[in-house]
């Protein structure tokens, strides 16, 4: 299932819940309840797994806005990373919890990965 940006939150979804498989270096995930940066609330959306800390992991946001003020990579391999429409991802590392990573929708290409430059 690609994301749409349109997902129902965690306790609604059938099937909701962790992924029994572990996330890996340049997959993209869902990651449910991110906060804002202001902290004033929260949403589901994809991100980008870099390391893995114990039961925490160093990930890069996605987004679908472009940004003048924040630099961010805009996803060339959409399919690929399992996005359906143009998505940038934030520079900015955040650390997401296992438990909020819900599903795997692909992975980063190797251009992607390279062009991004921070796996």
């Amino acid at each position: 299932m690609k994301w749409s940006g349109r997902m129902k939150p965690a306790a609604k979804r059938p099937n909701a819940g962790i992924a029994k498989r572990a996330p890996r270096h340049g997959e993209v995930w869902l990651a449910d309840s991110l906060l804002f940066n202001d902290g004033m609330g929260s949403k589901s959306r994809p991100v980008v797994i870099k390391s893995r800390e114990e039961d925490r992991f160093v990930c890069f946001k996605c987004t679908s806005q472009e940004s003048s003020f924040r630099c961010r990579y805009m996803i060339s391999d959409l399919m690929g990373a399992g996005l359906d429409k143009v998505s940038y991802i934030d520079y900015d590392p955040v650390i997401v919890n296992r438990g909020q990573l819900v599903q795997r929708l692909g992975a980063l290409s190797e251009k992607d990965v390279i062009g991004f430059g921070r796996l």
